[in-house]
């Protein structure tokens, strides 16, 4: 198993959309038994900002 510092929270796009799990290695186990490594790819981790979502109206409740 990988140190936290590099395991990943998210699985692989192949073990997404077969919707198995993914043990989050490059390749991972289930790429590696399917006997497809090379399309284990994982996508880019987003941002903060990006993951919070957009209330609008909001502001104007504290204006009031």
């Amino acid at each position: 198993m990988a140190p936290k510092s590099e395991q990943r929270k998210s699985s692989c796009k192949a073990c997404h959309q077969r919707r198995v799990r993914c043990d989050g290695q490059t390749p991972c186990g289930s790429c590696s038994r399917a006997r497809k490594p090379l399309t284990c790819e994982y996508s880019a981790p987003k941002s903060p900002e990006a993951s919070r979502p957009v209330h609008r109206g909001t502001a104007c409740l504290f204006c009031r």
